[in-house]
């Protein structure tokens, strides 16, 4: 079921009731640096009333990759993990696909060895592990393995690998009248099932990659997603639909990857001041080190790129005082979804 305009309204009330009214303060999980400043100092010039800068609430949309830039995505991308499980032996769609023989090889293949898939495989690995149902049993599913299912080597449910401090950047700029998008190659039925609860990002303002879908208009009148990877939205494509999908130009762009640089240059090429934002993953203590060649969220052309165009590249390693943080409106997974 779709949220109610007043869950809507508490939703973003309880979000917004924890952002301190100073930008500074906001942004407590960060070290003082220059990145840090970039972020706070570009919120305070575009929503300064008689600033220079300032911008109309109307017009301030800010977009955010998801994997890499919100949460964890090594050793492979969260919606991956949760599709391989889908098609587990003994599970629904294992069941209902296991003639297929690409269903065989998912089941045979450890975790880390999925980036061994093509690009062909890895959208039919999607398709299956999403299909034949509607949204809400989606939604349920994705909801289910998100607070249970473990990292593989972090050892912390999903719900426990979202960053901190883009939580806190999330936070400060819907206080200061941004409407925030995240704009990413996930799929959107999965990011959707969470991106309220844990993120504080209305699912409609998720802009991902989809599934075919059908519409049979018989019984039980519901939309059913078809086994059979549709769009992509990736690179160019992040551009193409902010501007079918939202119409405006974003005044800020964060992302982590190659496949998030158009969107930093749509936001940084406007008429207005704009700002990119690239996370490096550089903490292997932490988290993981990786940029060039991973396979996985390759920060090639970017690390290039971010210099010469006015990008700010955060090193999580240096400007991050702390890495992990919840679901935003939970303690715990037994109440992590008790709004639904």
């Amino acid at each position: 079921m779709r949220p109610t305009a007043p869950r809507i309204l508490l939703l973003a009330f309880s979000w917004l009731s924890t952002a301190p009214a100073c930008a500074g303060d906001a942004l407590a999980s960060w070290h003082e640096g220059k990145a840090k400043q970039a972020i706070v100092d570009f919120v305070r010039r575009t929503t300064t009333p008689g600033g220079r800068d300032f911008v109309p609430p109307e017009e301030r949309i800010a977009v955010f990759d998801f994997d890499g830039t919100l949460t964890a995505e090594q050793p492979v991308y969260g919606q991956v993990a949760f599709c391989a499980d889908e098609l587990r032996p003994g599970q629904e769609n294992g069941k209902r696909f296991s003639p297929d023989p690409l269903v065989r090889r998912i089941q045979a293949l450890p975790l880390e060895r999925l980036n061994d898939l093509s690009y062909a495989e890895t959208g039919r690995l999607w398709a299956l592990g999403m299909s034949g149902a509607s949204a809400d049993a989606v939604r349920g599913k994705v909801r289910r393995w998100f607070v249970s299912a473990e990292h593989p080597t972090l050892r912390k449910p999903r719900s426990a690998l979202l960053y901190e401090p883009m939580l806190e950047v999330l936070r400060l700029l819907q206080s200061r009248g941004f409407r925030v998008f995240i704009v990413t190659g996930t799929l959107s039925d999965y990011l959707r099932a969470i991106s309220e609860r844990c993120l504080g990002v209305p699912m409609e303002n998720v802009i991902g990659s989809q599934l075919r879908r059908r519409w049979s208009g018989q019984p039980p009148h519901e939309v059913e997603r078809e086994p059979e990877f549709g769009d992509l939205v990736n690179g160019a494509a992040k551009v193409l639909e902010i501007d079918r999908r939202i119409g405006l130009r974003p005044l800020m762009a964060f992302g982590n990857s190659d496949g998030d640089l158009d969107m930093l240059t749509q936001a940084t090429s406007g008429p207005r001041p704009g700002l990119g934002v690239l996370v490096r993953h550089d903490d292997a203590a932490r988290e993981f080190a990786y940029d060039r060649a991973s396979p996985v969220g390759a920060l090639d052309q970017g690390l290039d790129l971010a210099g010469p165009r006015g990008w700010q590249l955060v090193s999580m390693k240096k400007d991050w005082r702390a890495v992990w943080g919840n679901c935003a409106h939970t303690d715990s997974k037994a109440t992590v979804w008790t709004a639904y």
